[in-house]
C-alpha cells in the first residue's frame, strides 16, 4: 500500500483501555488463541521481551479486536479455516505475510485484506504488530450484498488480495475507520437502539464490499442509472438458468414477484426488450455457439434447437435466420472446417 495509507493507519485510534495485557509469553499464547480461534499458534522464535496488550468492542454482528504486540522475532499462526465468519484485518503497523489457499500478500502498514471463510490460511509476523480484526458474520455480509446489487447470490462470496489500483479507495476506507473506531471507543453499543446499529454495521460492510475487490466488484461499482429493479435482475436469473426449459409468463411473473404491468416497464426502461425476447436472444445465442461445436460430433440442428428450448423448428430456423444472417445448416456446416 502507498505511504498515504500507512500514514491514515498511523491514525487510528485504539479502542480503549486494553482488556488485557501481559509481558509473559507463556500468558499471552494461551489468550490469544483463545481470542483468535480458529487460528493457532504454530512456531515462533522470540529473541526478546515481549509485550501483548489486547482490546475489544463487539456490535450486534461484529467483533472488534486490536492486538498489539513488542517482539523481536517470528510468530507464525495458521487456521484451517474460519467457518461462518469472514476476517478483516487492518495492519496499522509491522508486516505479515499472510497465505490463503495458494497465494500469498505481504501487508505492510496501511494495508488491509479479508481472510474468507472457508480457506486455509496463515500468517506470518515480523518483529511485532499492531492490527485491527473484525470477525463478521457470513450470513450478515451476505445479506448486505444481495441487498445492494439486487438479487440472490448465486456464488459464495469471495475477496481478492488488494493491489495497486485499489490504493485510493484503502486509503478512503482507512479514513473512515477512524471515525469508526471513535464511535466504538466513546459509546456502548449496546446502548444504541438496535436500528441504529443495524445500519452502523450495514454502512460498514457496504464500505469494506466497495473498497476491497472481490468476486461481486463489478457489479457494486455499476453505475445507478445501470442498476435495474431487483424485479428484473430476478427473471434475468431465471432466464439465464432455465433457458433450456419451457418458460411461461406466469413463470416470469411468479420469479419477479411485481404485477405485469411493473414487470414489463421495468424491462423495457432498463433493458430496451421484454423478458420473452430476452429469452429468445439467450436461446439463439447459445444455439449458434453449439452449432458451431456439434458439427464435428455429428450433431443436427433439430437436436440443437430442441436442447436450447426450441420446439417449432420453421420457426427456430426464421428467426436464427433473422439474426445472424444465415441458416441453422449453414453454421453447422461452418463448424467442420
Amino acid at each position: 500500500m502507498d505511504l498515504h495509507c500507512a500514514n491514515q493507519a498511523a491514525m487510528l485510534p485504539s479502542l480503549g483501555k486494553p482488556a488485557f495485557a501481559t509481558n509473559k509469553f507463556s500468558e499471552a499464547r494461551p489468550y490469544g488463541q483463545k481470542i483468535t480461534l480458529p487460528y493457532e499458534l504454530a512456531n515462533h522464535s522470540i529473541k526478546s521481551d515481549f509485550m501483548l496488550e489486547h482490546g475489544q468492542r463487539c456490535s450486534q454482528n461484529l467483533i472488534f479486536d486490536e492486538m498489539n504486540l513488542s517482539y523481536n522475532g517470528r510468530l507464525e499462526f495458521v487456521a484451517p479455516s474460519l467457518g461462518d465468519r469472514y476476517l478483516l484485518q487492518l495492519n496499522i503497523s509491522g508486516e505479515c505475510l499472510v497465505k490463503q489457499n495458494d497465494s500469498s500478500y505481504l501487508a505492510r502498514p496501511g494495508s488491509m485484506f479479508v481472510i474468507n471463510p472457508n480457506t486455509r490460511s496463515h500468517k506470518t509476523w515480523y518483529n511485532g504488530f499492531r492490527q485491527l480484526m473484525v470477525w463478521i458474520d457470513r450470513s450478515t455480509l451476505e445479506r448486505v450484498l444481495s441487498r445492494e446489487i439486487g438479487y440472490d447470490l448465486d456464488r459464495p462470496l469471495t475477496f481478492n488480495w488488494p493491489d495497486q489500483d485499489e490504493a485510493p479507495r484503502i486509503s478512503a476506507f482507512w479514513h473512515r475507520m477512524v471515525h469508526v473506531l471513535t464511535q466504538l471507543k466513546e459509546a456502548d453499543t449496546s446502548q444504541f437502539h438496535w436500528r441504529y446499529v443495524r445500519e452502523f454495521e450495514h454502512l460498514l460492510l457496504l464500505d469494506l464490499l466497495i473498497s476491497t475487490p472481490n468476486n461481486y466488484s463489478q457489479d457494486l461499482d455499476l453505475s445507478e442509472n445501470l442498476v435495474a429493479p431487483y424485479y428484473v435482475r430476478r427473471v434475468e436469473r431465471l432466464l439465464r438458468a432455465r433457458f433450456r426449459d419451457p418458460i411461461t409468463m406466469e413463470d416470469i411473473y411468479e420469479a419477479s414477484g411485481v404485477s405485469p404491468r411493473t414487470l414489463f416497464y421495468g424491462f423495457r426502461q432498463f433493458r430496451h426488450t421484454t423478458p420473452m425476447a430476452m429469452l429468445k436472444k439467450l436461446r439463439l445465442e447459445q444455439a449458434r455457439k453449439e452449432l458451431l461445436l456439434s458439427a464435428r460430433e455429428g450433431g443436427s440442428v433439430t437436436e440443437t434447437a430442441m436442447n436450447c428450448g426450441f420446439q417449432n423448428m420453421s420457426m427456430f430456423s426464421r428467426e436464427y435466420k433473422t439474426r445472424f444472417n444465415e441458416a441453422p445448416s449453414d453454421t453447422l456446416r461452418r463448424g467442420l472446417r
